[in-house]
């Protein structure tokens, strides 16, 4: 299982939103991680966007071994942050608008 969240930066804030990302996000999903509610997480800048309907700057991609863990992973909320923590998770929500989310099953690989 894979999601892709679709983002936007506010314009003016691309280094806050992917400073958040990096100092803030990144040690989220890490911790996920290493208690094995999540595979993997990966920060991406859009280089190139096309379509009729390109209007993302950056995307993640966030892999789970299944249905149960993404959805576990979802629900899960560090009950232990501090209220700087809180302060700093909310600082990098608005530095971004979240277009889209894409919920994927792996059905091909070439390699």
């Amino acid at each position: 299982m894979a999601s892709f969240d679709l983002m936007k930066a506010v314009e003016g804030k691309f280094s806050d939103y992917e400073k958040a990302e990096i100092e803030v996000f990144k040690p989220i999903h890490q911790s996920r991680i290493d208690k094995g509610m999540m595979g993997h997480w990966s920060f991406l800048r859009a280089a190139l966007p096309q379509g009729s309907e390109a209007s993302s700057t950056h995307l993640t991609v966030n892999l789970y071994k299944d249905y149960v863990q993404f959805f576990n992973a979802q629900a899960y909320e560090d009950m232990n942050q501090t209220e700087d923590q809180r302060k700093a998770v909310n600082a990098g929500l608005n530095s971004r608008d979240q277009k889209w989310i894409y919920l994927a099953n792996l059905e091909n690989v070439v390699r």
